[in-house]
């Protein structure tokens, strides 16, 4: 019988997708990414939405390192480095800047929201979800809330992978 070895790795780091006040998913009022029901992770409350008629978009930037494996409604899911699964929530008016097998680097933008046209449609206050969609191979999450700037350090985290 072949045994797996699970390794931890070491900390590892995700940015802010845009400029804005960092929560825990935990905080959100939803229902549905409060309860972890899609993953752990945090939230970006986008302070550009408070100026919604200033003009412009909102601007996010990638989280970490990696390759996007999957968009599909209003996600976009990419796989850093160590092999873990990273989900930004954005809505489907997102325009986005890159394609599945796109590489994208921590802090390089990769899509815009209109504003007006992605308040409406929120169901969770205009906050930005980053997700881990495998929270079980995801250990000592800490959330660095509090404001930050798109791409700098919003979260930490440890990662359980087989060798």
């Amino acid at each position: 019988m072949e045994q797996i070895t699970e390794n931890m790795s070491e900390k590892r780091v995700l940015a802010s997708v845009t400029d804005g006040n960092v929560i825990a998913v935990g905080e959100l009022l939803d229902g549905v990414y409060s309860k972890k029901l899609s993953g752990d992770g945090y939230a970006v409350l986008p302070s550009k939405k408070l100026r919604i008629f200033d003009g412009g978009d909102i601007e996010l930037s990638a989280p970490a390192d990696g390759v996007v494996t999957e968009i599909e409604g209003g996600r976009l899911t990419m796989r850093t480095g160590d092999g873990i699964s990273v989900c930004v929530v954005m809505g489907e008016v997102a325009k986005l800047f890159t394609d599945v097998g796109g590489k994208l680097v921590v802090g390089e933008h990769f899509c815009t929201l209109p504003p007006r046209r992605y308040l409406r449609r929120s169901l969770y206050s205009g906050a930005i979800p980053v997700l881990f969609p495998e929270p079980q191979r995801v250990t000592e999450l800490h959330i660095l809330s509090g404001y930050h700037r798109s791409g700098e350090k919003a979260a930490q985290y440890k990662a359980i992978y087989d060798v």
